[in-house]
């Protein structure tokens, strides 16, 4: 098994199932009903964890496309058994700013987390606008800065006060996620709030909880120093005490509505006794 393929199934075993799972009742609460059926949009699924929870609620004739461009992910992806042997589920392999569909043909798209910290989250937006239908919806789930908890004041406390602080900052504020949705001319939206409560095991070195270990602190190291951390060799050396820690943020999720085409008026007012042909005019034009 590849190294990168024994990552990400690490990362789907700890910080997919106890930080992202407990996200994705906050998404339901905000997407439309899986039962409507329809042509469904995992997009950048890494592993699979929202594609996983989304079969067993959609109907028969229902579609569940699933997009990713790591090649690790998608390597785990396939081995879900439940997905893989399932006639409703399609897996492409596409970069979030080129995807390999074409226009309004999906009438969900969900996106859960991992689409914040693409190169280009506006450029996205922008290819979810072109794929999904009229009337179709987006929802999109992400963290919002302001995290709190023992866990950011045991890192205060240990020195180190500027991981602390990317701790805290770590996330995407919701006008950052208008501004982007914006940008991809998408205008109409709502974004609601979800709190979050973790709880991260005893976190005291040498015996780290591996969530924090393998994950959090290197990802938070990284953004305290600007340079890209993607493992930790040893155990750094901050002792953050031997009882469970708790870690609070938010999660927001944002919900968009792709904008039906404006209908255009037909008005010639030098013409008068016609009002038949222009109406089967405008009927041709818009259906």
């Amino acid at each position: 098994m590849y190294e990168a393929e024994k990552r990400v199934r690490r990362f789907e075993r700890t910080y997919g199932q106890r930080v992202l799972r407990p996200l994705l009742p906050a998404l339901w609460k905000s997407a439309p009903d899986p039962a409507t059926g329809g042509v469904w949009l995992d997009w950048e699924c890494g592993p699979g964890l929202l594609s996983l929870d989304l079969i067993g609620k959609l109907p028969r004739e229902a579609t569940l496309l699933a997009s990713e461009q790591d090649r690790a992910s998608l390597r785990v992806l396939h081995s879900h058994n439940e997905l893989e042997r399932d006639p409703r589920f399609f897996v492409r392999q596409d970069m979030p700013e080129a995807l390999a569909l074409a226009d309004s043909v999906v009438d969900v798209a969900m996106g859960h987390w991992r689409w914040q910290y693409t190169a280009d989250p506006s450029s996205g937006l922008r290819e979810l606008a072109r794929v999904v239908r009229p009337g179709g919806k987006i929802v999109l789930s992400f963290m919002q800065p302001g995290a709190t908890g023992s866990l950011v004041e045991k890192l205060v406390e240990a020195g180190v006060p500027d991981i602390a602080k990317a701790v805290r900052d770590d996330g995407m504020p919701s006008a950052t996620v208008r501004d982007a949705m914006r940008a991809a001319n998408i205008q109409q939206m709502e974004v609601r709030s979800f709190p979050i409560q973790v709880t991260i095991g005893a976190s005291s070195r040498p015996m780290m909880d591996p969530l924090m270990l393998d994950f959090l602190l290197p990802r938070w190291m990284g953004k305290a120093s600007g340079e890209e951390i993607t493992s930790l060799t040893e155990p750094p050396n901050i002792d953050l005490g031997g009882h469970p820690l708790i870690w609070e943020f938010k999660v927001g999720v944002a919900i968009a509505t792709i904008a039906l085409p404006m209908r255009e008026e037909l008005t010639n007012p030098g013409r008068h006794g016609d009002e038949d042909e222009d109406a089967a005019t405008t009927k041709t034009r818009f259906e």
